[in-house]
């Protein structure tokens, strides 16, 4: 009988270590990850009547920031096509050539320049 007391006693001892335990990570779990802001409630449609991607900014671009636009937008899809021409055309497990690269990087720098025409 003294066996069995011991026994009950060392699992008892060891489920309230358990839930200590479990308690004291569970506190500090709750830190990670941070809490997420919630959204508003209410009806979506009176939050605004403009649409998301619009700023309240919004700029206008004048005729020859449209050109300049357009002619630089052409040129970017003839040099992205060149590249996915060569890409398709080259061998998959060869290093690519120093003039894919070039090309590659001056599609970067137009699409760069497209991108903050584009901004304002």
């Amino acid at each position: 009988m003294l066996e069995s007391r011991r026994e009950l006693l060392v699992g008892l001892v060891g489920a309230a270590g358990l839930m200590s335990s479990a308690s004291l990570l569970a506190r500090a779990g709750a830190q990670y990850p941070p809490s997420r802001p919630t959204p508003p409630t209410g009806d979506p449609g009176a939050r605004s009547a403009q649409p998301r991607h619009a700023s309240p900014r919004a700029r206008v671009l004048s005729p020859k920031d449209k050109e300049l636009l357009r002619t630089d937008l052409d040129q970017l899809y003839r040099l992205v096509s060149e590249l996915l021409k060569e890409y398709q055309s080259a061998d998959p497990n060869a290093v690519m050539s120093v003039s894919f690269v070039k090309n590659a990087e001056q599609t970067e720098k137009l699409a760069k320049q497209v991108k903050n025409l584009a901004r304002g």
